[in-house]
């Protein structure tokens, strides 16, 4: 799916739909959305089963899913059906290409500082264990360090590097006002790495996490 949409973008020439919808790539673009929304339908489903008959948890964490989905009856003139399905349609697609580059980063950063690396596992020996049992959600959330390795991965290579916003009302920044309804470009990258804030902005530092820097 990125990859046929990149390929549309970069492409001026593909752009007009008179073109783009007689090329086979129009077809798998429809098939993909077509296997995606019976997918989505099924995860609906289930989540609907397991709200309405109370299912047991052993932990306490709650799907998206879930939670919008008890949103929505309870503010059905909100949100419709179709918005939620778009709605997990975005985090569906977006957590395939996330995880895949977070996960590849964490590699890379790991293997340049070897010591960090080390201390992550021996905290996933610790408490995993060394014959890779079932892992649950209550063993993830014991895993302090770990997380705190990926959250410095995400602060030295986050997801987007800007985001874009727009002002509701005036707003007074330092001795400037920013207008109503003006753009608003957020680069993340440069806060991410502003010396103000970090120890060792352009490096990976997990203890840039540690609850007592955190509170700082």
């Amino acid at each position: 799916m990125y990859n046929l949409g990149f390929n549309r973008m970069a492409k001026p020439w593909l752009h007009p739909d008179i073109i783009y919808n007689i090329l086979p790539d129009k077809k798998r673009h429809d098939d993909i959305v077509l296997h995606l929304n019976s997918f989505i339908k099924q995860c609906i489903i289930e989540s609907w089963q397991r709200r309405k008959l109370s299912v047991k948890k052993d932990h306490n964490f709650v799907p998206v899913i879930d939670k919008l989905g008890e949103y929505i009856e309870n503010n059905q003139n909100q949100i419709n059906s179709e918005d939620f399905m778009n709605h997990l349609m975005t985090l569906f697609t977006a957590a395939f290409d996330t995880i895949t580059i977070i996960s590849s980063f964490a590699v890379l950063c790991f293997g340049m500082y070897p010591e960090y690396q080390k201390k992550a596992v021996e905290e996933i020996r610790e408490i995993i264990g060394e014959n890779t049992p079932p892992v649950t959600i209550s063993d993830i959330n014991k895993l302090t360090y770990l997380s705190m390795c990926i959250k410095d991965v995400l602060r030295l290579f986050p997801i987007a590097p800007y985001i874009l916003r727009q002002t509701q009302e005036d707003y007074q920044l330092d001795k400037w006002v920013i207008p109503k309804e003006a753009a608003i470009v957020v680069g993340i990258f440069e806060v991410h790495r502003d010396k103000a804030y970090w120890k060792c902005p352009d490096h990976f530092f997990p203890d840039h996490f540690l609850p007592s820097a955190v509170k700082k």
